[in-house]
């Protein structure tokens, strides 16, 4: 007598952030077995039917869990089998993806470790602010944009794991001092973002 196990043989990507698609295929499943996927802390993400032969591929799309390596367990109504993969990190939304200096940005992002402490880097502003993930591993926090150069600027959001996005800094007169005049007034213009 041999015994045929269960089997998750294939998950597809590996890795990725919250959002990803990933296809789970597996054998020797009892034929035509209601199958239940978990992921992570989602006991139901996705429900096949083995085929004739035992074998199933289903997709999911990956919810928003922690940062890090993650079981997928495949159950049929007797059987069990299980693989793994690995939630990235991910700054999800910048907005708005551009402005001036003094611009109030917010900032939010997926895939960190439960209630990791997060640092905000800004171009050169090493601190520009500071975030707590959710128990689930998402963040939201905003902060005004400081003094720096005209051009794309690099935000980095990093803790036990660390991802990145963008915002563009445009050039802005802040001041013109005095407002008016005659002919031989001296004026003073000042400007930000160049």
């Amino acid at each position: 007598v041999f015994n045929i196990e269960p089997e998750v043989v294939s998950v597809v990507p590996t890795s990725g952030t919250v959002g990803t698609i990933v296809t789970v295929a597996g054998t020797g499943y009892v034929a035509n077995d209601a199958l239940t996927v978990a992921f992570g802390t989602n006991a139901g993400i996705q429900t096949a039917a083995a085929s004739q032969y035992g074998s199933f591929s289903i997709s999911f799309m990956v919810d928003t869990q922690v940062y890090g390596t993650t079981t997928i367990t495949v159950s049929g109504v007797s059987v069990v089998a299980s693989n793994v993969f690995s939630i990235l990190p991910e700054v999800v939304s910048v907005v708005p993806t551009s402005g001036t200096v003094g611009t109030i940005v917010t900032v939010a992002g997926t895939g960190y470790a439960a209630n990791d402490t997060l640092t905000i880097v800004f171009g050169t502003n090493a601190g520009i602010q500071t975030a707590v993930a959710s128990q689930y591993g998402s963040f939201s926090t905003i902060f005004t944009v400081d003094v720096q150069a005209y051009g794309t600027t690099t935000i980095t959001s990093s803790g036990v794991s660390v991802a990145t996005n963008v915002f563009f800094i445009q050039p802005e007169v802040v001041s013109v001092v005095p407002t008016s005049g005659t002919v031989g007034t001296i004026v003073t213009v000042a400007g930000t973002g160049y």
